[in-house]
């Protein structure tokens, strides 16, 4: 016979302890810049971006170049975000100028003629979402108690994963109708909207 858990003030209190911290505004909007700009990367980056490269007579060796300076450039920022962006900057503008430039990227890219253009707009992008992303993984638990630090974390990667897969299946319906040009600005749009998104960044956290 199976038996139900007993509900008791802890299950009670853990359910509002949850909900208080989903409401966190420094999670939520991290999460969703956060989400925002995974649809961005995953549209063009590691999206359509090769696809679009063929049409300006990429080679394979040229495509696979452009892959490598992305990630490269994503890596090497991401380990200097805390030495360089942050003391400088700070949190809050760090994110909000990182993807400013992702968002003029992105526009930029069905502009383009020349495939060694690519190379310098994705070294950009690169530098750009490496800075972006481990400051607002860090910012999803700021000032958090260590109780609720795994939960927040959870979250924040649940909603990032979503940018992740809507991009290139939204991103795809787009560009078939459409084109790259469209597909691209309308990416271009969304980095903006993940600006104002780390806009919404409490002032606080600059603290």
């Amino acid at each position: 016979k199976l038996v139900d858990p007993p509900r008791g003030p802890s299950n009670r209190l853990s359910l509002q302890s949850s909900a208080k911290l989903l409401r966190h505004p420094t999670l939520i909007w991290s999460s969703i810049a956060a989400s925002l700009g995974m649809y961005t990367v995953f549209t063009s980056s590691f999206g359509f971006l090769p696809n679009y490269a063929l049409t300006l007579g990429a080679s394979k060796t040229q495509l696979g170049l452009l892959s490598t300076i992305t990630l490269l450039c994503g890596s090497i920022a991401g380990l200097s975000a805390s030495r360089f962006a942050l003391p400088v900057l700070g949190p809050r503008n760090a994110v909000v100028a990182a993807y400013s430039v992702v968002a003029l990227v992105t526009a930029a890219i069905p502009h383009t003629t020349e495939v060694y253009q690519l190379f310098l707009l994705q070294s950009l992008s690169g530098l750009s979402r490496g800075t972006a992303y481990p400051i607002m993984m860090s910012l999803s638990i700021h000032g958090l108690p260590e109780r609720d630090k795994a939960t927040a974390m959870g979250f924040f990667q649940a909603v990032y994963s979503a940018g992740m897969f809507l991009g290139p299946v939204v991103a795809g319906q787009i560009g078939g109708w459409m084109g790259y040009t469209i597909l691209f600005s309308s990416s271009a749009v969304v980095a903006v909207i993940s600006v104002g998104a780390a806009l919404k960044l409490p002032r606080s956290i600059e603290s």
